[in-house]
Formats: C-alpha cells, structure tokens, sequence
C-alpha cells in the first residue's frame, strides 16, 4: 500500500509539472497579452466575484465523501444518489445568491451573461471535484492524478488553437471562458466513465434527512471556507467596482497580471517592483505594498523605484522593524497585523474545538 502510494504519489507531480507549468506561463499569460489588461481585467473580476459564494456548491461534502468512502466503500452506491441530488439544490442556491448580489453591485447585462458562464464553470468545477473525491476514496489514484490536470490539457490544445492555430482574427476573452467550460464538461464524461465501473446506474433520489446530516457534519468547515474565500478573492472584484467602469477593468488586469504568478510561485524583485510602478503608473493608485521583502535592502530599492506612499508586510524578515527602521528606510506606513492574526487564530481554534466537543456529546447521546 505505501510503495502504490508513494507511486501515484510521482505520477501526479509529474503529470502537474508536465502541464500546469506551460498552461501558467503559456496559456494564461498569452491570452492576458492577447486580450489586455481592460477586457482580461473584467474577466478576473468576474472570475474572483463568481469564487465568492462558491462553498454553497460544496458546503464541505467533497472532503466528508473522500474520507467516508475512503472507511466505507459499500457506501458509494447508496451515497453517490443522494449527494448529488443534494448537490443540486445548492447549485440552485448558489446560482441565486450570485446572481442576485450581482445584480446588487451593479452588473451590467454584458457582465451578467460572461458570469453567468462562469458560474456554470465553477458548477462544474464542483462537480468534478466531487467526483474525484470518489475516485480517491475508492485508491483508484492514477485516475484520480490523470483527471487532476486532464481539464488544463484540454484547455491548453483549444486555447493553443485559438491563439496560434486559427488564421487571423483577435482573441476574444469570451473564447476562453467557453473553452474552459469545454474542457470542464469533457473531464466529468471521463471521470463518469471511470466510477462506472464500480457503481450501477444511478436514480437521483431527494432524502432530506440525508442531506440534513451531511450539511449538518459539514457546516464549521464551509462557514470558515466561506470567510476565507471573500478574504482572498473580493479584492479584485471591489478594484473594478470602485473605480469608473474602464479604469476599473484596466486596474483589476493589473493586478491580476501580479495575482496569477503570484499563485504559482514568488518572483524576483525587480519584476515586483516592476508591478509596483505599473500599479503606481498605469493604474493609478495612491498606496503600494510589497508583500514578502527577504531583507531591508529589498525593502529600500522598492522604496527608491516607486514614487507613491509605499508599506511592507513581514514577509521573510524574521521579525516586525522598528518605527525608527521603517523612517530610516524612507516608509512612513507601518503595517503590523500580527495581533489580530493571532486573535482570528485563537477565536478559530475555541470555535472547532466547542464544535469537536458537541459532536462527540451528539455521538455518545446516540
């Protein structure tokens, strides 16, 4: 079991550095070139906006299944028909509660029917997930590994096609929302045909008891996903909100041309400080942070390059400097979270840990 293990384990790395590098650096990067930072901008707006309620499609059950699959197989036939139709109710959920706050915000038609899309990728998306939580349950990991990156793959031939293969013609930004979409509806036909081997032909079946006990397992976990999920993405999303409409896209495709890289992996600092003057520049905002320095001498080429109020977050220092450190370095803005991370941290940890103490008293009662 370890040696299939550490196996699978090589062969996912693998296939993830064969493909997700090239779609990071090759595709995403290409399409923001080809469209530019206003009409890709509004595209990531949309896309972070569409990520917001997005734990409504999942509410938790995805990591419950792995792990109770992974205790109790004869379960998958029983469970796969009511969770999926659970599933649907929360799509329904989650398409309104969308819908309607984008409604609240002020998109207009154009932006709704790009959303629209999105949400249904971000269904998909879901689904999948789901589904390969069936597929780990059940040890089938190679396939569990091809399904991981056979979406970016198949992105990559249609967006590779779109952008170098076609004759003439610019690239829209809708193309590939829509081959995305392609490429989530071709993963779940693939991942179905594999868990069809172990699961007879299913009948949806509505048990509102059964939906009730696993939203009810699974609610702490999706309340603090849900909080963590608008920490991280509602920052674009109030960028192309606050400002005027095509200054608003143009400053979003700014900063998600700094975003998207800085998902895969830290750069240097000289493209850093590049995105600091182009926030400064091209965008137009009045404050700049640098957010992870290795050293005060980092910290002070970023404050000679870019002439606007400048902060820094702790970064790998080791420690939070001095006021007088941050004077000597020319910043007059000084940025200390540490306490309230430590009191968000503490609140957390008496949260889950009264929820673990109720479950287990549930439990015992019963």
């Amino acid at each position: 079991m370890q040696r299939k293990f550490i196996t699978n384990l090589g062969f996912l790395l693998l296939l993830n550095l064969l493909i997700k590098p090239f779609w990071l650096f090759g595709i995403d990067r290409a399409v923001q070139n080809a469209t530019g930072a206003e009409a890709y901008g509004d595209y990531y707006a949309l896309l972070n906006f569409s990520f917001l309620f997005n734990i409504m499609l999942d509410f938790g059950i995805t990591n419950f299944n792995s792990r109770n699959i992974s205790m109790n197989r004869h379960l998958l036939q029983k469970h796969l028909s009511g969770i999926i139709s659970l599933r649907m109710m929360l799509a329904l959920a989650y398409f309104g509660a969308s819908l309607v706050a984008a409604l609240v915000i002020g998109y207009d038609l154009k932006q709704l029917s790009c959303l629209l899309i999105l949400l249904l990728n971000q269904f998909l998306i879901s689904g999948i997930l789901y589904l390969r939580s069936n597929l780990s349950g059940l040890h089938m990991f190679k396939h569990d590994s091809i399904i991981s990156v056979l979406d970016r793959f198949i992105m990559i031939l249609l967006c590779s096609w779109l952008l170098w293969g076609r004759a003439g013609g610019t690239f829209k930004i809708e193309w590939f929302i829509w081959a995305q979409t392609v490429a989530y509806v071709i993963t779940i036909l693939v991942v179905g045909i594999f868990l069809s081997a172990k699961v007879q032909l299913l009948r949806l079946k509505w048990n509102p008891l059964f939906a009730l006990m696993i939203l009810k397992k699974s609610y702490p976990f999706a309340a603090l996903i849900l909080l963590m999920t608008f920490y991280n993405r509602v920052d674009s999303v109030m960028l192309e909100r606050l400002l005027d409409f095509r200054e608003g896209a143009i400053a979003a495709g700014i900063y998600a041309q700094a975003y998207r890289l800085l998902d895969a992996a830290n750069s240097n600092l000289d493209d850093t400080i590049t995105r600091l003057k182009a926030y400064r520049e091209q965008a137009g905002v009045d404050w700049v942070q640098l957010e992870s320095p290795h050293s005060q001498d980092e910290i002070k080429r970023a404050r000679e390059a870019v002439h606007c109020p400048l902060s820094f977050m702790k970064g790998k220092l080791g420690r939070y400097l001095t006021l007088e450190e941050h004077l000597a370095l020319g910043v007059t803005i000084a940025w200390y979270p540490g306490f309230t991370h430590h009191v968000l941290w503490a609140a957390m940890w008496d949260f889950m840990q009264d929820f673990n103490t109720r479950r287990s008293e549930e439990h015992t009662s019963e």
